[in-house]
């Protein structure tokens, strides 16, 4: 499957990302958070915030591995991934969710950081 890039790559203060990703993000019921290529929050959406608690102002400019506990795109290189995992919410819970991720990558195959949605996952159900 080929990854394909967003128009233009986000701002570092994330801020003034474009109109079309609000748009999508305000259109998923997930939370979406995308990061540039040091794990630095350049995008937080509506939903990420009720979801975790932590506002737009509390996330972007601050490393994701503040809120997740780990990578789901891991040490090797993978260019998208699905893993169940957890966040932490503001009131210091760690919240259980299936985190899928994206790189993001330019026109010229740089890589420009990474799209992340999470939702709540249903906890299992015992046998």
């Amino acid at each position: 499957m080929k990854v394909l890039p967003l128009p233009p790559p986000l701002p570092p203060a994330g801020l003034g990302t474009s109109a079309a990703l609000r748009a999508l993000a305000g259109a998923l019921p997930h939370g979406v958070v995308t990061t540039d290529t040091k794990g630095i929050v350049t995008f937080w959406s509506e939903e990420a915030a009720r979801i975790t608690g932590f506002g737009v102002e509390e996330t972007v400019g601050k490393p994701w591995a503040d809120f997740a506990s780990d990578s789901p795109l891991g040490a090797a290189g993978s260019r998208q991934s699905s893993v169940f995992s957890s966040i932490r919410a503001r009131d210091g819970r760690e919240l259980r969710v299936l985190r899928n991720a994206v790189q993001l990558v330019g026109d010229d195959g740089t890589v420009l950081g990474v799209l992340e949605t999470f939702a709540e996952a249903p906890l299992p159900v015992a046998a």
